[in-house]
């Protein structure tokens, strides 16, 4: 009886071994889970602030683009108006010459 009961004694024990084993195994995958997930939370921060660098950049290049526009718009009306301004003195010097 007494060895019977020894024999449950040490499978018990090395029950509460390999429980410890594994207790040891989950922490250390626990800590390198928790290490992998700083930094990924570390490169999804500087991804969020590249998006954000972006963004800016691109509202930036939006004003420039429509301020070339306005400038395109606005040389345009330029260059209709010196059209019109050549035309009227080239209907003045063919009337001129053609009174004559």
């Amino acid at each position: 009886l007494i060895q019977h009961g020894r024999g449950i004694m040490d499978e018990t024990d090395k029950s509460v071994a390999r429980s410890q084993a594994v207790v040891e195994e989950t922490i250390q995958i626990g800590t390198q889970t928790a290490e992998a997930l700083r930094g990924q939370t570390q490169q999804l921060e500087r991804i969020v602030d590249d998006l954000d660098e972006i963004h800016f950049s691109l509202k930036k290049s939006f004003g420039v683009l429509k301020d070339i526009t306005r400038g395109l718009a606005t040389d345009k009306c330029i260059l209709f108006l010196l059209f019109l301004v050549c035309a009227g003195v080239l209907t003045v010097i063919v009337l001129k010459v053609a009174k004559k």
